[in-house]
């Protein structure tokens, strides 16, 4: 974890040297661009809301990074400063958290967001504005085609639901298989359509189809009429707070 985020600070710096103008200097009197003074980096997370777990996580893991890379000199003798916003796991406040980190803070470049529909909202902004943007892990594949200044360190929905479609049907031999997805989720969909479209390439068929929404604690009826359709096993492409609890309803286990 460690080594990731030091190549995802050292990667984000690296790209802001290389693709931004000199800043005016901010409120707190460091200079965001330039040669002198503190390199200013923003970040725009789920700390409150739906995906708390993973924007808290997420920025635990940026903020380590400066640490180790402060403690260690900086970036040719300048430290790391990170201005952190909270998008409360909204795409709207995605998108205003990045205005104000662009507009007001004069960041050279930008860390976020986890979730795809929160990274979608943001990346025109960025974009528009030529300071790059780097998520750790919102893997909708339309994320980066937004344009030259947007980047990703992970693997992308068709890589990802290829694989898992391949899983199954190659190796588990199921041909017999249901999807239960957040519809309101880029990367629930995402994955989702790319599991449907290999698996049913492969000879498989998807029984059933039920849908949730972020947040929701009662899947009972989802999961009954799945199991009605009798699949061998269900493809839930989502969050792991909502995951966990589809796990374990009782009696509906396929």
């Amino acid at each position: 974890m460690k080594k990731r985020w030091f190549i995802l600070a050292t990667a984000i710096l690296s790209l802001g040297f290389i693709g931004c103008p000199p800043k005016t200097e901010n409120a707190g009197g460091a200079t965001a661009g330039g040669t002198e003074g503190e390199i200013v980096v923003g970040e725009y997370g789920s700390l409150t809301g739906g995906q708390a777990t993973f924007g808290v996580s997420t920025h635990n893991g940026i903020m380590l990074a400066t640490d180790e890379i402060n403690a260690a000199g900086g970036v040719n003798g300048r430290k790391i400063r990170v201005i952190t916003e909270d998008d409360q796991s909204k795409a709207e406040e995605a998108a205003n958290a990045v205005t104000k980190l662009i507009s007001q803070n004069n960041v050279i470049a930008v860390l976020g967001e986890v979730a795809s529909t929160s990274s979608l909202a943001a990346a025109p902004i960025c974009q528009a504005n030529k300071v790059p943007m780097i998520t750790p892990s919102s893997t909708n594949e339309k994320v980066t085609r937004v344009g030259d200044y947007i980047f990703r360190m992970c693997f992308i929905d068709p890589y990802q639901g290829e694989a898992m479609a391949n899983y199954v049907s190659r190796d588990l031999k199921m041909t017999r298989a249901a999807l239960l997805i957040d519809n309101k989720s880029d990367y629930s969909t995402g994955l989702a359509a790319n599991f449907e479209k290999t698996f049913v390439a492969n000879g498989g068929r998807i029984v059933a189809r039920q849908s949730y929404a972020q947040g929701d604690s009662d899947f009972r009826s989802q999961l009954t009429s799945i199991k009605s359709n009798n699949p061998e096993v269900i493809f839930t492409p989502g969050y792991y707070n909502d995951i966990g609890q589809i796990a374990i309803r009782p009696g509906t286990s396929a």
